[in-house]
Formats: C-alpha cells, structure tokens, sequence
C-alpha cells in the first residue's frame, strides 16, 4: 500500500484477510483515500480438479452460507466504510461456475450486508449459453483480456465488451486494464514491456468514453510466476501509471524519476519531499506516509518511523524538520511543479531535534 496509494484509490484484499479486524489498519486506509474490491471468490466456491485441464474449475461450497457469515464476522464495520465492491466470482464462464451458482453468492452477500455491491469479471472465452438468456446476477460487470495494444480498435475485445453489456443493462462497467507482462501473453502477441504505457493510456482512453464506466482495474502489482507486474515494469510504465491514476483519483502527480512510495506530497500538492537513508546495503529513500495535505512520515518497510515534516506556506514556506533515525539522512523539498530544489538538510547523524527553517517562497 506504501507504493500503490500515490496512484491508486482502490485495491483487493479478500474477505478472509484478518486486517479487517484491525481497526488502526482500517483507518490508514481511509486516510490514504483507498477503498476495497472485497474478494470473496475462495470463500463461496472450492476448486475440483479436471482430467486434462491445467487449471481446475470451481463449484458452489455445500457450507457457503456458513463460510461466509464466519468470514464477515466482526469485519462488519470495516467492510461498511471501506468496500466499494464485493468480487463474487473471478472469471465465472473460464471457472466452471454457473450464472445460479454465481447468483447464490450475490444474494447470500446481499442478505448480510443490503447496502453492498457485487461484481465479476468475464474473460475472452465467452459463451453465450452462459447468461442462460437473463441478466448477469452482480450489480457492476468486468472484462478483460490479455494482450491486446488498443482495445478501442480490437474488434474481438469491442464484440465481447457489448456482449457482457447485452445482458448487464444499466449496470456499473469495470475494465481490467492489462498491466502485466510475461513472454506467454504478451510476447506472442508482439507486446513488449515498454508497450505496457500505451495499453494503459488506450485503455482510459477507453473508460473515459464509455458511459457505464466506473473504474479501472490495474492487473497485477506484483511480479509472481507467469509474469512481470506493474511494480517491476520499466519506470516510465511505472509512472503512466502514476499519472493516470492522478487523473481518476485526484491525487498527486509525481515527477517522472521518483519513486511514487518515496514522495511525500504537501501543501495541495505543490511540494513533495524524499527522505534519503545510508543504510548497510547502501543509499535508500524511506516511503511517505502522508497525513494531511501539511504533514507526512516516512516509514521504513518493517514500520519504523524515520522523518517527519510539516510545512506551513505563506509569504514565507516554514520547515518542521523531524529525523527519528542514527543513519545519515538527508530530507530534500521541491516545487512539484518543476523539480526545483527548495531545501535540502545537510545530512548530519543522530538527529532527533526539531529543525526550524525558513525559506523565501520562489
């Protein structure tokens, strides 16, 4: 979440995720402005092997009902403030699960929590025998599909998107943007890497013109065994991220170069500030932990605070310096607009006292 909330209001975290219960989690959620798509896909269906099938197929758990109210328990304030979506099934027509055993978990959600919102996500191997001729059973649709430079012009992806939408009237619209790349997918379709800025582009490109768009979904963060995720693409992917993301979610835009986890934002974002650390295995930036648009942390992975700053702007910009760390740090502000250099501090050890700057604004 360090590296995502700059660029992102919304991730997944599943129902079984004991973080739920911790209420100081809940609230660093909610002051970061990052909501939940709440997985539930494990919770309702179990897997069964298929002779010849590389992937196994889902089926409605007998208990579900039973799995699922242990599942919410206690969680019942938290999933109220933070869930904007409840994900029911993932690929419901590639997994085996049929549109009554999909709809058997959306009314099972709905009679817990009456205010929540469910939604699946298609993939390309449609079938239209599926949607046994009635509405998709979820309040808000996806799809996605791998691979695919520019959706707008890809006549398969358009054909599929308004086959989903034929039978999802009137319901919310989620596209899952391609944000991964691996040689299986991507390379046999002539994507590499660097193309991934361009898909991402083209794809809000996509959301912004379409009406029933609510959102787009950014598949997959981290890196695992069949690819490369977003984390670990090439820094100007990284940072078309960054940037579209500003743009749905109104948070700040970071420069190109710098680390969206290690910049911290402030005064409406007219200045971010990097905290940089001598550590054993060399130079690193702690990752900002904004608390309000005038005042930010940074924290080190394990959850150390390390520095903190504050700043109050007016016809002169005041400094409030805090360095809660034995290592060599060296805290730099810039103007957000052009990467201007406004102060640095000059690196000493051991600090711990509050320092007191002032600086001419311009």
């Amino acid at each position: 979440m360090q590296e995502t909330a700059p660029l992102s209001n919304l991730c997944l975290v599943d129902i079984q995720d004991d973080r739920l219960l911790d209420h100081n989690w809940v609230v660093k959620m909610m002051v970061r402005g990052v909501h939940l798509v709440v997985g539930t896909h494990d919770t309702f269906y179990e897997p069964l092997d298929v002779p010849g099938r590389p992937w196994p197929e889902f089926d409605l758990r007998a208990d579900f009902r039973e799995r699922w109210q242990d599942a919410i328990a206690g969680k019942e304030a938290a999933l109220d403030a933070l869930a904007e979506f409840f994900y029911v099934a993932d690929e419901p027509n590639w997994n085996g699960i049929s549109r009554s055993e999909l709809e058997s978990a959306h009314l099972e959600i709905k009679h817990s929590l009456p205010h929540a919102r469910t939604a699946t996500s298609f993939n390309h191997l449609l079938d239209v025998a599926w949607f046994e001729g009635m509405e998709v059973p979820t309040d808000a649709v996806a799809y996605h599909q791998y691979g695919v430079l520019d959706p707008r012009v890809d006549p398969d992806f358009q054909e599929n998107v308004l086959l989903i939408k034929s039978y999802a009237p009137g319901k919310d619209f989620l596209y899952v943007m391609d944000s991964w790349w691996s040689d299986t997918v991507h390379g046999t379709a002539g994507l590499a890497p660097a193309d991934m800025a361009a898909v991402a582009e083209n794809y809000y490109q996509m959301a912004q013109e379409d009406t029933d768009a609510v959102g787009m979904v950014g598949f997959y963060w981290p890196s695992f065994g069949e690819g490369t995720g977003a984390r670990d693409l090439p820094a100007e992917v990284k940072w078309t991220y960054w940037s579209i993301g500003s743009r749905i979610a109104g948070k700040c835009l970071g420069p190109v170069g710098v680390d969206a986890k290690a910049a911290l934002f402030l005064d409406e974002c007219s200045y971010f500030a990097t905290l940089e650390l001598e550590a054993p295995e060399g130079t690193m930036y702690a990752a900002a932990m904004p608390r309000e648009r005038s005042y930010g942390t940074w924290v080190l992975e394990e959850g150390n605070v390390v520095g903190g700053l504050k700043l109050q702007a007016g016809e002169e910009l005041q400094i409030f310096a805090s360095f809660y760390t034995e290592a060599p740090s060296i805290m730099r502000i810039y103007e957000s607009a052009d990467g201007h250099l406004v102060w640095e501090s000059d690196g000493v050890d051991q600090r711990r006292a509050t320092d007191v700057r002032l600086v001419p604004v311009g």
